[in-house]
């Protein structure tokens, strides 16, 4: 199973509990999922640091990322009919179709900041679930998976 789908799965499931994490104006995240994406990304950021990862030189130094609410609504805006038809057109961020290529984006020690989102959209008939985010230092990711 995709991480992309287990973290939005474990957000969607959180949202229904308590609101506790990081608050932002208008996004479609709630707290908890925001959290939900924090934990998620740090707890791999501390396995990358403590060597636990195969095939991953062990980290000399990571921090633990936390949330930013300008990521999230850049996240957002990134959401045009022309950037979901192609996501290489989003702009002043990389992305990424894979997940090897996504954890070095994840790994980056010289990120510090994350803001996630995410959209449901049909294009050319297909049922679209599409997952953004984006670091404060190095690019962002895209994940885009068929319902």
């Amino acid at each position: 199973m995709s991480p992309y789908f287990v973290v939005l799965l474990l957000c969607v499931g959180s949202s229904l509990a308590g609101q506790k994490g990081p608050k932002c104006q208008n996004g479609t995240l709630t707290p908890a999922m925001r959290q939900k994406i924090v934990d998620f990304h740090n707890k791999v950021r501390a396995r990358l640091a403590k060597g636990l990862e195969e095939d991953v030189i062990k980290a000399a130094k990571i921090s633990n990322l936390t949330w930013d609410c300008g990521l999230e609504n850049e996240a957002e805006g990134a959401f045009t009919t022309e950037n979901l038809t192609d996501v290489t057109k989003i702009k002043n961020h990389g992305y990424n179709e894979y997940v090897q290529e996504y954890g070095i984006l994840m790994a980056n020690d010289k990120n510090t900041k994350i803001g996630c989102t995410y959209k449901v959209d049909v294009i050319e008939g297909e049922k679209l679930l599409v997952f953004v985010c984006l670091y404060d230092k190095y690019g962002g990711y895209w994940w885009a998976g068929l319902q």
